[in-house]
């Protein structure tokens, strides 16, 4: 089961990775940037605890 919970969160990761650069090049302040990205994975994470 972990394999999957490392492929999964490889496969974020680069998600976030990739598009970050674009979504800061087109404007977005890198300090919204982060806080959005930290609410969003922080909800996410909320979710999983519950839901497991």
């Amino acid at each position: 089961m972990w394999i999957v919970y490392a492929l999964s969160a490889s496969v974020i990761w680069g998600i976030s990775y990739a598009t970050s650069g674009r979504v800061i090049a087109r404007g977005m302040s890198p300090l919204v940037f982060f806080f959005f990205y930290a609410l969003f994975g922080a909800l996410a994470a909320a979710l999983a605890l519950t839901f497991s």
